[in-house]
C-alpha cells in the first residue's frame, strides 16, 4: 500500500497547476491544501482553490473552487466542487445541498442524496486503466516480436539442420512413447541434475548453465520442431503420402510455427498446449540425440515429390 500511495502521490503533485503553488496568499484563506496521513475539514463559508488528502478523510462543507482529491479515504460534501471530484479507494458521500460537477470514484462506493446536484459526469470504476492502452500496446509488439523470432529461428534451424529437424517432427508421432519418455527425462531429470550440481561448489556453473541455456534453448528448439510437425500435418493432407516433411521443410515449418503462435492468444488454452507442444519437440530431439549417441545415427527425410 505505501508504494501505491508513493505512486500516486508523484501522480498527483505532477498534476497540480502552476497557481496552486501560491499557498501563501491571502485571498480566500489558501490555493491548494494537501495534508497526508489525516483528516481536512472545509468548514462552511470559507473557499478553498484546491485540495488533496491521502491516507486520510476529506469533508467539504464550504466550497472548492478547483478540485478535491482524496487518495485511500472517504470525502462527504456538504457544499461546492466546483470542478473535478475524484477519490480512489474510498467512498464518496454527496449529502442534500451539495453540488458539484465531474465526480470519479475509483474502487469505492458513491452515496448520492436526491438533493445532491452533479451537474458534469460521473465515472465509477473497479480499477484504474489509465495504463491499459500502453499495456496493450506493449504485448502486442511483444508478441509480434515473439511471432517473428521464432520464425526466423524456425527457418534457420530448417536451412541449416533441416534434415534434423524433419527427423525429430516424425519421431513426435512416429516414435511418440519415445518421445514422451525423452521428454520426461530431459525437462525432469536434467533440472534435478542442475540443482544437484549447484548444490555442489565446482558444478556452479554447469548447473547454472542448464536452467539459463540447456533448459530455454532446447525449450524453443522444440517449440519449432512442433511446429514444424504441424505445418507438415497441415499441408500433408493435400498429397498422397501425407507427408510434407523434406530436407529442408521451410512451408512446414513456416505455416505451423505460425499457427501454433497464433494459438497463444487464446486465454490460457493456447499458452498451455504451446507449452506442451514445445515440451513434446524437445522429448524428439531429446530421444533423437540419445539414439545417435548409441549409434543410430539420424534417418534421412523423404524428398517431396
Amino acid at each position: 500500500m505505501s508504494k501505491l500511495l508513493g505512486l500516486l502521490f508523484i501522480l498527483v503533485v505532477a498534476l497540480i497547476p502552476a497557481g496552486a503553488s501560491a499557498q501563501t496568499r491571502d485571498e480566500d484563506r489558501a490555493d491548494f491544501l494537501m495534508r497526508v496521513g489525516g483528516d481536512v475539514v472545509v468548514p462552511a463559508g470559507e473557499s478553498i482553490g484546491s485540495v488533496v488528502v491521502i491516507d486520510g478523510n476529506l469533508q467539504i462543507d464550504g466550497t472548492v473552487r478547483n478540485f478535491a482529491m482524496v487518495i485511500h479515504g472517504d470525502m462527504t460534501v456538504n457544499g461546492r466542487v466546483d470542478h473535478d471530484l475524484s477519490v480512489i479507494s474510498g467512498d464518496i458521500t454527496l449529502n442534500d445541498g451539495a453540488v458539484v460537477n465531474n465526480v470519479v470514484s475509483v474502487r469505492g462506493d458513491l452515496n448520492r442524496a436526491s438533493g445532491a446536484t452533479v451537474n458534469g459526469h460521473v465515472r465509477e470504476r473497479d480499477q484504474f486503466n489509465f495504463l491499459r492502452l500502453p499495456f496493450l500496446l506493449f504485448s502486442i509488439l511483444l508478441w509480434l516480436g515473439f511471432a517473428i523470432a521464432v520464425v526466423i529461428g524456425g527457418l534457420v534451424f530448417a536451412a541449416i539442420g533441416g534434415r534434423q529437424l524433419s527427423a525429430a517432427a516424425r519421431a513426435m508421432t512416429d516414435e511418440f512413447v519415445n518421445s514422451i519418455i525423452g521428454a520426461v527425462f530431459f525437462w525432469i531429470g536434467l533440472p534435478i541434475l542442475g540443482v544437484l550440481a549447484i548444490v555442489t561448489l565446482i558444478g556452479i556453473p554447469a548447473g547454472i548453465s542448464v536452467f539459463m541455456f540447456l533448459l530455454p534453448a532446447f525449450g524453443l528448439l522444440g517449440y519449432i520442431v512442433a511446429g514444424t510437425r504441424l505445418g507438415s500435418w497441415v499441408l500433408g493432407q493435400a498429397r498422397p503420402d501425407g507427408d510434407a516433411l523434406s530436407d529442408h521443410p521451410y512451408s512446414s515449418t513456416t505455416l505451423g510455427l505460425v499457427i501454433l503462435t497464433i494459438g497463444t492468444l487464446v486465454p490460457f488454452i493456447g499458452v498451455v498446449v504451446a507449452v506442451l507442444a514445445g515440451l513434446w519437440g524437445a522429448g524428439a530431439l531429446a530421444f533423437l540425440a540419445y539414439r545417435a549417441a548409441r549409434g543410430g545415427g539420424v534417418p534421412a527425410g523423404a524428398e517431396i515429390a
